[in-house]
């Protein structure tokens, strides 16, 4: 994968993972659906399924980016 085709996929991610915490926030993980959550990023429900298989990879997502951000503050605190 090119680099700039990396970046592009990478931002994808990032936009579709911030649509699908704004629809949790709204519906709640329960009520929330990938179509929604690939409506509120502005593209196809395929394109959303492509970088993420399900609402859990979401979150799983959300928790491992959450991680890689902490780390470095954690080890400065330590």
């Amino acid at each position: 994968m090119s680099r700039v085709a990396g970046a592009k996929s990478e931002e994808t991610s990032r936009r579709i993972l911030h649509a699908a915490l704004e629809v949790f926030r709204r519906e709640g993980f329960a009520n929330a659906t990938m179509r929604e959550i690939a409506r509120e990023a502005g593209m196809a429900v395929g394109a959303a399924y492509y970088h993420f298989d399900s609402k859990d990879s979401l979150v799983m997502a959300f928790y491992e980016r959450a991680q890689e951000e902490m780390q470095p503050l954690m080890a400065a605190a330590l």
